[in-house]
């Protein structure tokens, strides 16, 4: 199979239909175009930061554009996204930011509160960037909006847009009772897991079908 990033997917969806709509959340309506360019802009910011190849951005929050954002930015870029829970308190997260060595760090604004209590304890992030939900920016972050307003040229890192590196996503298991698991995987693997437990799913639904069991 040749090698491919989402970044090489979202990059030739947003060349063949930028105005096609790719998120619809209540009122706001994001595009292609504007997606791809609003990613461009904030892939650079964490290079800005001095991150390096493969550093890890936290991704503190709700469901938002910003989520899907934050991720592409990273794959071209040659970061690896972490997700982080919402619900996290201050020492999960001091565990779970450290255990990770992550470098950067988006989050909702509304958040803030729990990270400011720990923020000196974090001394590897370099980059907290506050997509603004209502509260203040704090002083010690970017405006999300104002990193992504700037230059929508494509990202250049040092190291290029390398397959096997890029390909890396970065996912931790586990709940609020257990430590979390460290989980690395590429988009074909992940492709590949996500289409078995489909196929898996299918056959289940077949199985009460056949068996006269409303579905």
């Amino acid at each position: 199979m040749p090698s491919w990033s989402y970044a090489d997917l979202l990059e030739a969806v947003a060349e063949t239909i930028p105005e096609a709509p790719y998120q619809i959340q209540g009122e706001r309506v994001a595009c292609f175009g504007d997606f791809d360019r609003r990613t461009n802009a904030l892939g650079v910011h964490p290079l800005d930061a001095l991150l390096s190849q493969q550093s890890e951005v936290a991704a503190y929050l709700m469901s938002s554009p910003e989520y899907m954002e934050t991720y592409l930015a990273a794959f071209k870029t040659g970061l690896a996204p972490m997700n982080t829970n919402f619900r996290y308190g201050p020492e999960e997260l001091l565990y779970l930011f450290d255990d990770a060595d992550a470098e950067a760090v988006v989050f909702h604004t509304s958040l803030a509160s729990r990270i400011e209590p720990i923020r000196g304890r974090l001394p590897r992030v370099r980059c907290w960037l506050a997509v603004d939900d209502a509260a203040f920016v704090p002083d010690w972050a970017s405006s999300y909006e104002k990193v992504v307003a700037e230059d929508g040229s494509r990202p250049a890192p040092p190291w290029g847009r390398s397959s096997d590196e890029l390909m890396l996503l970065y996912l931790l298991m586990g709940g609020s009772t257990v430590l979390l698991e460290e989980r690395h995987f590429d988009p074909v693997e992940l492709w590949r897991t996500v289409e078995r437990r489909r196929v898996y799913a299918a056959s289940l639904v077949t199985e009460i079908d056949e068996q006269g069991v409303q579905r």
